[in-house]
């Protein structure tokens, strides 16, 4: 499909993500639309892809992000799996250690 379509195939697990770069598209949209923004420079942003051929959608991008978009082709589950890692990344996770009080003790 990326030759038809002439567009450069990437493999998202493969590549480094800047977090700051991956928050440009809601996580919402990201799983909805099957795609991940992979880099950005302060004039364009590459999106990886799976559906590259609906073009209203990288119009929508193109307004949502104030920069050009340049789509490239991935997998849909290489793009979830990307998108479910960075998620994971962004948790603000708290790991509290709860004393054992002997004052609340029934």
């Amino acid at each position: 499909m990326a030759a038809e379509l002439s567009l450069k195939f990437v493999d998202v697990e493969q590549l480094s993500l800047n977090a700051s770069t991956v928050r440009l598209i809601p996580q919402h949209r990201s799983r909805q639309c099957d795609l991940i923004a992979v880099n950005a420079t302060t004039s364009y942003v590459s999106v990886a892809s799976a559906r590259p051929t609906e073009l209203d959608l990288f119009e929508w991008l193109r307004f949502l992000v104030g920069r050009t978009i340049a789509p490239v082709l991935a997998s849909r589950d290489a793009i979830h799996r990307a998108i479910c890692l960075h998620a994971l990344d962004g948790l603000d996770v708290r790991h509290d250690v709860l004393e054992d009080d002997e004052s609340t003790r029934p």
